[in-house]
């Protein structure tokens, strides 16, 4: 199952349960539709915690929509997990379409805060893995 939803700062994107590879090709394309209406960059927060590990012709569609997102000026990326091999699968995708250096990986089973944490990477440029993580610092949209 996927969700996208637009915000202030770009996309909102949860994915979860067992995605097949025909919802993935639909999530795809909804993603193209929509990243193709920023005029200049965006960001995104790609909650995974409720994924099941997907299959490897689903992993390759997953990282083509990185890619996707790169090409589309993809600026910062929060990627949200809460299972070790969703974690292990998102950081190979995030090397092997290479927003290794725009996206965040955020551990939700360690890190109550998660939202926090990444909406202050999207939008203060404050880095989840610091050990201080200035949680203090975030002013979530109101809209």
């Amino acid at each position: 199952m996927y969700k996208i939803r637009p915000t202030l700062f770009g996309l909102r994107i949860t994915l979860s349960e067992q995605m097949d590879q025909q919802e993935a090709l639909r999530f795809q394309a909804s993603l193209e539709r929509l990243v193709r209406k920023y005029p200049v960059s965006f960001a995104a927060i790609i909650d995974t915690r409720n994924l099941v590990p997907p299959p490897e012709n689903v992993l390759k569609i997953l990282k083509d929509c990185l890619v996707i997102g790169k090409k589309h000026r993809l600026a910062k990326a929060a990627i949200i997990h809460s299972s070790p091999e969703v974690q292990s699968q998102v950081h190979r995708l995030s090397i092997l379409s290479e927003v290794i250096d725009e996206a965040r990986e955020i551990d939700a089973r360690t890190n109550e805060n998660w939202e926090k944490l990444a909406l202050n990477w999207i939008m203060n440029d404050v880095d989840p893995n610091d050990q201080g993580n200035h949680t203090e610092r975030i002013q979530i949209p109101t809209k």
